[in-house]
């Protein structure tokens, strides 16, 4: 970014004094440090306080340090400037000007308010004598006005109709000196509009303009069992605080989930979580849901104490060893090695994986064909009983059109497609047809091929049937993973597939594995995490907070201001 700086410097008999220097870097950062491209030298000012950057959106202001930034006399942590603009750094004024060819950026510096002598303050102040000249009628005056501006004139144009409609063209709003910062970035679309959550005048938000949007928020707990936890009296606001700019809203201090959790079981003798207070060295072992009798759908929550103790019962036969070498079958069908992305795709977004189907996933290796004799016939999956019908139908229309290719078939289902077929040879046909489809149900397809990823069924009369599989969408339900956020990490990393022999191990890292990167909040040589970054405290599974404006639709008119 190539920036011209102009100091200007007020002389005492009139007129300005201009020193220009030009600046070429990605940043300009301004502040009292020696290596600041825009140097302010009065003591007021940090040794950095802010910085501009030239992004694709347009030129930026940032505030880097303790001082506080004024864009054209608002408060600001960063906003976008353009020529015409006054920005307000401490003492000095910085004005955005119209930049020559070839420059990205034309600004001037001004110190408007330089440090005066202190002496002459201190005297000044410990004047004992009355002065001759009363300054009452001044501060009356300034009273009267102060109260207009910042007090009488923003009640009335948040009440009166009439007021908003006259203010609404005006530059400034009367209601901008009431604003204690930036509205964060989730509710910037209704910025404008303060009556969607400021709805009396002088009185908190209330629960309910917060619900108007978000009336299907749930609860954190149970509140039939646990309803002193579950409410507990707490309001939106007292843990959302807006005006905050473009910091979160969302609490991330890991005492506010510690403060009930570290020791949970003192509150809730009966509950089935464990206590925690730091991820980085007091937290229980991961205990994921498994499916431990997949007939019944048994599921059970199993600590990763021991990772090879923990087995899963889904019903699917699948050892990740055999899978992840190239076998010499797959070699001579010219199929490539699997590896861990040949069947686990993330999902849009990243945050989860993609389910896996037989139809993208398993069936350039295992294709459901019945019949050697005509390779091309092949049949669903996911379907047993229909599959049946189709392997019975097709050997019943081969046997009465003829045409089979098979020596040890009969002459009358060998013979030349569409000759007629003899009436003393009809049921000679039909029933080499029904043994050779039952043959195929029970023998070398069927139930067998079948039985080799899942579990069969057979009753009393043969019929045989698949077991649904019994496979959670998540292990863990009450955490969060982003699989988009480790990306960058090898999945042999932290699932130890090529190592499974068994297609019941669950191949979840213990916690042990997480704490690698991951430490409490607190940490330094690790990334801090706190409770936030893998769990919710709004549980959907407990309903929402407001079952009444969870029935309706969002207010979005009230939101947007319309």
């Amino acid at each position: 970014m190539d920036c011209v700086v102009s100091y200007l410097t007020r002389k005492s008999r009139g007129g300005y004094a201009q020193r220009d220097i030009e600046i070429t870097a990605d940043v300009v950062d301004i502040g009292r440090g020696a290596d600041s491209k825009v140097f302010l030298e009065d003591p007021r000012i940090p040794l950095q306080c802010a910085k501009i950057t030239n992004q694709p959106g347009g030129i930026f202001i940032e505030s880097v340090g303790p001082l506080d930034i004024r864009l054209n006399g608002a408060p600001t942590t960063t906003a976008r400037i353009k020529p015409g603009d006054q920005v307000a750094v401490g003492p000095y004024e910085i004005n955005v000007v119209e930049s020559s060819a070839g420059k990205d950026l034309a600004i001037t510096v001004e110190l408007v308010r330089p440090l005066g002598d202190d002496l002459a303050q201190l005297a000044a102040r410990s004047r004992t004598e009355m002065p001759k000249n009363t300054k009452r009628r001044w501060s009356w005056l300034l009273f009267l006005l102060f109260g207009i501006v910042f007090l009488a004139l923003p009640v009335a144009a948040f009440m009166l109709p009439q007021v908003q409609e006259v203010t609404k063209t005006w530059p400034v709003t009367p209601d901008r000196p009431w604003l204690s910062g930036e509205i964060s970035g989730n509710h910037k679309f209704f910025e404008n509009d303060c009556k969607a959550c400021h709805q009396k005048p002088f009185e908190q938000v209330t629960d309910q303009a917060c619900v108007a949007c978000h009336g299907r928020i749930a609860h954190h707990a149970d509140a039939a069992r646990y309803e002193k936890i579950a409410d507990a009296g707490q309001k939106c606001q007292s843990c959302h605080k807006e005006h905050n700019g473009k910091a979160q809203i969302i609490l991330t201090e890991q005492h506010f989930c510690a403060d009930c959790h570290v020791n949970l079981d003192q509150r809730l003798t009966d509950t089935g979580f464990q206590n925690v207070a730091d991820f980085g060295s007091n937290h229980p072992q991961f205990r994921p849901t498994v499916v431990v009798a997949h007939a019944s759908g048994e599921m059970k929550r199993l600590s990763l104490e021991d990772p090879a103790a923990v087995k899963e019962d889904s019903g699917i036969r699948y050892p990740h060893d055999v899978h992840l070498k190239r076998t010499p079958a797959a070699a001579w069908k010219g199929l490539d090695e699997l590896t861990c992305s040949s069947c686990h795709v993330p999902e849009p977004g990243g945050v989860g994986m993609a389910p896996i189907s037989q139809e993208a996933h398993c069936q350039e290796c295992h294709q459901l064909r019945f019949e050697p004799k005509r390779p091309e016939r092949s049949v669903p999956h996911g379907k047993p009983k229909e599959v049946q019908l189709i392997i019975k139908d097709f050997y019943a229309k081969v046997a009465l059109e003829g045409g089979f290719d098979d020596p040890d078939a009969p002459a009358v289902v060998r013979r030349r497609v569409g000759s007629p077929l003899p009436a003393d040879a009809r049921e000679d046909a039909l029933a080499w047809a029904d043994a050779r489809a039952k043959e195929a149900i029970t023998g070398a397809f069927g139930k067998s091929l079948c039985g080799y990823c899942h579990v069969v069924t057979e009753d009393a009369s043969g019929t045989w049937d698949v077991v649904k599989p019994r496979i959670p969408d998540r292990w863990m339900p009450h955490g969060i993973f982003d699989h988009g956020a480790h990306q960058d990490v090898e999945c042999a990393d932290c699932h130890q597939a090529e190592a499974s022999k068994s297609n019941k191990d669950v191949l979840l890292p213990p916690i042990a594995t997480c704490r690698e990167c991951h430490g409490g909040e607190k940490a330094t040589a690790k990334i801090p995490s706190t409770c936030v970054m893998c769990h919710d405290f709004h549980n959907e599974p407990f309903g929402p907070m407001y079952p009444e404006a969870a029935k309706r639709k969002p207010n979005m008119a009230a939101s947007s201001g319309n």
